[in-house]
């Protein structure tokens, strides 16, 4: 599932879009591995470009958080 924020947020002193998307496993699938993962995106509005990252991901036993600002002037992340 994939949602745009109707809110703007600021990130990196930008105007920003946040992008929500989230993916689960369904079904009897869901009985042998679940899944539960959630990305955010915060791309600014004016270039089109990202600012921030988030995800977080549950797979059965494998856990993993991890947040990403990119500096877009210096080309860093």
């Amino acid at each position: 599932v994939l949602e745009v924020d109707p809110q703007y947020y600021a990130v990196n002193n930008r105007v920003c879009y946040k992008i929500n998307v989230n993916g689960r496993s369904t079904g009897s699938f869901d009985f042998f591995l679940k899944i539960r993962d959630q990305f955010i995106s915060f791309m600014d509005t004016g270039a089109l470009v990202p600012q921030k990252f988030c995800r977080t991901i549950r797979e059965g036993k494998y856990k993993l958080d991890e947040t990403v600002y990119f500096d877009q002037l210096n080309k860093m992340a």
